[in-house]
């Protein structure tokens, strides 16, 4: 017997709902029975009870020339989809679940599409109304109308699809049941069908009306899932840019277009579709045409952020064909340690000959990137505050999941502590399992509440959350190791220290002289933000004028994350501020003695490596991994943080006038800093760890 069209309709706890479903079924198959269209049920039963299977084996809908009932225990919609489509023997096959309704001209309309448009179509409802307990009533326009822009950021079509039989042998649906991961295996089969060529089509005036349940599969998904589907060809850069290109320039040339487009909604009081729905109403009465027509109306276009798929598109022309080894979520790349060290960790993966190409994702660049021209030369960067500054933290961290599936699904992804990169690995870390997610520890802020030392979590938090999605921490301290290490108390193999890279640039022959030729000057660079603890320069600069040292405070750096006021420091005759510097070169232009630190928190602060490198000892306060670097007596002078600025200020100053008192302790001090910097942080012993790190750990 020829069949033109297959009903496979899917059941697993419509118990409730599957009789008026035949109901409707029924009527919708005898109007196209009428027009001379060959139809079919297969009935899917998934775990049945015995309620429903009864129900579905003792009725035969009217309208059909056969009727198939299979049972199957897959406990997946779409591999009882699968086996549906097996069963069946339709040309064209038109899938439907047991407590959804559709217009009784429904399979007629979709099946004169199917003729129309040829055998590389897919066709929907023109129009879809949900009742239960939501309501609303969207309108689909075509793909070629909306072009795969939206498919970035959601599904622009529904499951309720006909295609023909062919392509589910071809592309079968995926087994996404409810779990944390990946979700939506109609969007992720309609991604991949186009991808493949096949056109979407809307039935003029044919209905899909929508069951809204509490308990429905779809609620559930939104709610356990990440909310994603599986990394789709679709969304491969190149092809993407093929089948999008078109879309892009429309929408890019004339975004008045799609203005127009989503202003066009169903005519819920035309006489044709009231009719539809009066005689659906009649099967199940909370489809009721007042209710629709008070409904919120949407279209395939207003319920999706084009703009996220033309952030993609362009994503993709900077990508190219290219694959990625290494991807590095970060929030910038401006001037600093912590993106010092990162470049570092590019130039040392890039000198093994282990990355042909990195890509480099900057969420939050609103202060700029000044060091874009340090990146290797095989990098690209996706400069969020460049491509669409519009578009907010869910956006980017969605365009960037994208492009990591796309084209590094297997890359080490490397996250700097951020806003931005913690949004993206709560979201979506758990997804990139074939990825090495690495995440990179400093520190820990802290600050002085009623004279006691207290930590933030913001570090922490994350690794305490993701730690069974995290397969390197990667720190530049053991401080920060030996912490996290008691407080969390599991996957303690999963810590790894990595010295910053920092090669000596002097050596222990001339630092007598260095020593000898200093002038009366000490040396503060970094940050003047609340961490470097500013706040402490003018109470210092005043102790020295008031032990009539000599010695001059020499200030570089700018405000960057806090406002601060340098009034308080300008006062003082013993302190120069000098601005903004470029490099530590400018520091030893004024010769100084040696090199203060003020900070409430650190890591191991590069300015300190940077000053040993040269030879200038330091005097510090034992916060964070400072100790690591200045050990006291042995490679400097390390001071109790106390939470009292004036006691701080008078440590400081001590230590300071001891140091000019002592220049034979300083050149012991700065000769034994650089013998453990060679150890420890020089070329050799960097590029060693970072193979040990990198490479030996994972094999």
């Amino acid at each position: 017997m020829d069949i033109d069209l297959t009903i496979v309709l899917n059941c697993h706890n419509e118990d409730n709902y599957i009789t008026r479903t035949l109901s409707s079924v029924e009527e919708a198959a005898m109007y196209a029975e009428a027009l001379g269209i060959a139809l079919e049920l297969v009935i899917v039963l998934d775990k049945p009870t015995n309620s429903i299977r009864s129900i579905a084996e003792s009725t035969m809908p009217a309208g059909f020339k056969q009727k198939k009932v299979i049972e199957v225990e897959n406990g997946s919609l779409g591999l009882s989809r699968n086996d549906g489509a097996a069963a069946a023997c339709g040309e064209w096959l038109f899938l439907q679940d047991a407590d959804d309704l559709i217009s009784y001209n429904g399979f007629a309309e979709i099946f004169f599409s199917t003729q129309r448009h040829g055998p590389r179509s897919i066709h929907i409802c023109e129009t879809l109304i949900a009742f239960g307990v939501d309501s609303y009533v969207v309108t689909y326009f075509d793909a070629k109308t909306i072009t795969p822009l939206p498919f970035v950021d959601c599904h622009p079509f529904v499951s309720r699809i006909c295609c023909p039989r062919r392509l589910l042998e071809e592309l079968p649906f995926a087994d996404l049941r409810l779990t944390k991961g990946y979700a939506y295996e109609d969007w992720f089969f309609n991604a991949e069908a186009l991808s493949k060529g096949y056109s979407f089509h809307a039935a003029p005036n044919a209905i899909f009306f929508y069951r809204q349940r509490d308990n429905s599969l779809l609620r559930q998904a939104n709610a356990l899932s990440a909310r994603q589907i599986p990394p789709s060809g679709l969304f491969k850069p190149l092809l993407f840019l093929r089948l999008a290109a078109e879309g892009y320039a429309r929408f890019k040339s004339a975004p008045a277009w799609r203005e127009r487009l989503i202003a066009q909604q169903t005519d819920v009081n035309n006489p044709v579709i009231f009719d539809l729905c009066v005689a659906a109403n009649r099967i199940d009465p909370q489809i009721h045409p007042a209710e629709i027509a008070a409904s919120p109306q949407y279209n395939n276009l207003s319920f999706c952020n084009v703009q996220i798929g033309i952030a993609y598109y362009e994503m993709c022309r900077l990508i190219g064909g290219k694959r990625f080894d290494d991807v590095f979520v970060l929030p910038s790349m401006g001037v600093g340690g912590g993106e010092r060290y990162l470049l570092d960790v590019m130039h040392a993966l890039n000198a093994t000959g282990a990355t042909a190409n990195s890509l480099v994702f900057l969420g939050q660049s609103r202060r700029g990137s000044n060091w874009l021209d340090r990146l290797p030369t095989n990098s690209t960067v996706i400069d969020f505050e460049l491509i669409c500054p519009e578009l907010d933290e869910g956006a980017r961290i969605l365009l960037t999941l994208k492009a990591i599936e796309a084209c590094a699904g297997r890359a080490r992804l490397h996250l700097k502590q951020s806003q931005y990169a913690h949004a993206f690995a709560r979201r979506y870390l758990h997804l990139l399992k074939q990825c090495t997610r690495i995440y990179y520890r400093f520190a820990d802020e802290c600050n002085f509440v009623h004279g006691r030392a207290l930590s933030l979590h913001h570090g922490f938090e994350l690794v305490s959350a993701l730690i069974d999605e995290i397969d390197i921490v990667v720190a530049d301290n053991q401080f920060i190791i030996d912490e996290d290490r008691r407080r969390l108390g599991r996957h303690q193999d999963r810590w790894c220290l990595l010295y910053a890279r920092e090669p000596a640039r002097t050596d222990k022959s001339a630092l007598a002289e260095s020593i000898g030729c200093a002038a009366p000057a000490v040396a503060w660079a970094g940050r003047l933000d609340h961490q470097k603890r500013p706040g402490l320069l003018p109470l210092v600069a005043a102790r020295l004028r008031e032990r009539q040292s000599e010695l001059t405070l020499h200030i570089f750096g700018t405000p960057v994350l806090n406002h601060f006021c340098a009034d308080a420091l300008m006062m003082h005759a013993n302190v120069r501020l000098h601005g903004e510097f470029a490099s530590f070169e400018q520091v030893l232009s004024v010769e100084p003695m040696c090199f203060l630190l003020t900070s409430l928190f650190e890591g191991v602060p590069n300015v300190l490596l940077e000053a040993t490198a040269r030879g200038l000892p330091i005097v510090a306060p034992d916060v964070g991994g400072v100790s690591e670097v200045v050990e006291h007596g042995l490679t400097g002078i390390l001071l109790p943080s106390l939470a009292d600025d004036d006691s701080m200020a008078n440590l400081i100053a001590d230590a300071l006038i001891a140091y000019a008192d002592h220049p034979q302790q300083r050149e012991e001090h700065a000769s034994n800093a650089l013998t453990r910097l060679q150890q420890r942080n020089g070329p050799q012993a960097y590029a060693a760890r970072i193979a040990e790190i990198f490479f030996t750990k994972n094999d």
